[in-house]
């Protein structure tokens, strides 16, 4: 048993210093990391994702995947991040997770109703682009996406212009 929980700490510790020399790794390795920061207890992922969450050089994948584990966990606490150069403070207890968003539920149904129904293929295309763009957003996605209508027209207009100048080559 104490042999379980001294190398259970090494293991924190581990991780603890690769989180500190995170800045210089690629989306892969910090993907890798989150993977086992997934493996340690709640207290001391919280410890690691308080860090990760304020690191300018951590992937807005990585940051979005930390933020949605401690919506989760209902974590009732100020959290400060950096998000775009910006310093801000979010409470996971009181977001919504990015699938439960009300905004992102009104750009996916815009989507399908001006895109869906026409072009399923297309569709897929730019649903694709909007997940990503959602996921880099979180969790302020409201602040920049102000007009669903207006988000998805853009998006049309952009597959269009792509898809016009693919046909003319």
């Amino acid at each position: 048993q104490k042999n379980k929980q001294v190398s259970q700490e090494k293991k924190i510790a581990d991780i603890g210093k690769r989180v500190l020399s995170m800045m210089d790794k690629s989306y892969q390795e910090q993907s890798d990391l989150m993977k086992e920061m997934d493996t340690i207890p709640f207290q001391s992922y919280l410890k690691l994702a308080k860090l990760l969450l304020q690191n300018p050089f951590v992937s807005g994948l990585i940051k979005a995947t930390i933020i949605e584990r401690l919506v989760n966990e209902q974590l009732d606490e100020a959290i400060e991040i950096t998000w775009f150069d910006q310093e801000r403070i979010i409470r996971p207890k009181e977001l919504t997770s990015i699938e439960e968003n009300a905004t992102v539920r009104q750009v996916q149904q815009l989507l399908e109703e001006k895109i869906g129904l026409n072009d399923p293929t297309l569709f897929a295309s730019v649903s694709q682009e909007a997940q990503l763009h959602f996921i880099f957003l979180y969790p302020f996605i409201e602040e920049v996406i102000t007009s669903p209508e207006t988000w998805v027209e853009l998006y049309r207009q952009q597959y269009e212009l792509d898809y016009i100048g693919q046909t003319e080559k």
